[in-house]
């Protein structure tokens, strides 16, 4: 349900809530907290969303290439780290 849809629900259930009988006011508040809570749910994931998109996906952008440039700058990353640690070749000769 898209979130334009639970604002209009919210409307028509605090219409409801208030003009209804008295004896249907706690089902329909309950309701109301319901769609609260999904409200919350729907904004929370426009704010942040899911960032795995999924097995498909992820196998065709690892053959797009994308996962080779990592792979290469991951290695050379590591390369350049174990270079670092590793003495010079002319201080092995002194």
């Amino acid at each position: 349900m898209a979130l334009e849809d639970v604002e209009i629900d919210i409307n028509r259930q605090v219409v409801e809530a208030f003009n209804g009988p008295y004896q249907e006011q706690p089902g329909r508040i309950g309701k109301l907290k319901r769609l609260y809570k999904q409200r919350k749910k729907l904004l929370a994931q426009l704010g942040r969303p899911h960032i795995h998109f999924g097995r498909r996906f992820y196998h065709e952008q690892e053959t797009a290439g994308w996962k080779k440039a990592y792979d290469d700058a991951r290695n050379d990353r590591i390369g350049c780290l174990a270079a670092r640690m590793r003495p010079p070749a002319t201080a092995l000769f002194n």
